[in-house]
């Protein structure tokens, strides 16, 4: 019975040993080809460079719309303009209007969390550059 438990913990212990990615048992360049991601100077350049300045102010006074369509898709092109509308989308965050403000609130959550990725990747590229 022992020998049972031991293997039994030992197995809960590697299971749940932290590792919530495949890099946590790979190394950087197996991790990269597997998830096809070319790292290389040319393109973290590319991906640091900074984002253009948007106007979406059209776009924003659309997210307090009370039609669901013309709400939802005021997100997503704001969304997809990315980190460029984020200062606008604080400023708009603070406004008087609370459903506007709400909406605006939760796309800059979306686009930060999409960027979550790009950032991950940049450090990926430091450590690969860096070995």
């Amino acid at each position: 019975m022992v020998s049972s438990f031991g293997i039994l913990t030992l197995l809960l212990a590697l299971l749940n040993s932290g590792a919530n990615d495949l890099l946590d048992y790979a190394d950087t360049n197996t991790y990269w080809e597997a998830r096809n991601v070319a790292v290389s100077v040319e393109a973290m350049a590319n991906e640091l460079k900074p984002a253009k300045a948007a106007d979406a102010a059209g776009v924003m006074n659309d997210l307090g719309s009370p039609e669901a369509e013309v709400h939802e898709a005021a997100s997503k092109k704001l969304r997809a303009m990315g980190p460029a509308v984020l200062a606008q989308l604080r400023e708009t965050s603070k406004g008087g209007n609370p459903a506007v403000a709400g909406a605006a609130k939760a796309v800059i959550e979306e686009i930060e969390a999409d960027a979550r990725p790009a950032s991950i990747r940049r450090l990926m590229a430091i450590r690969y550059s860096n070995p």
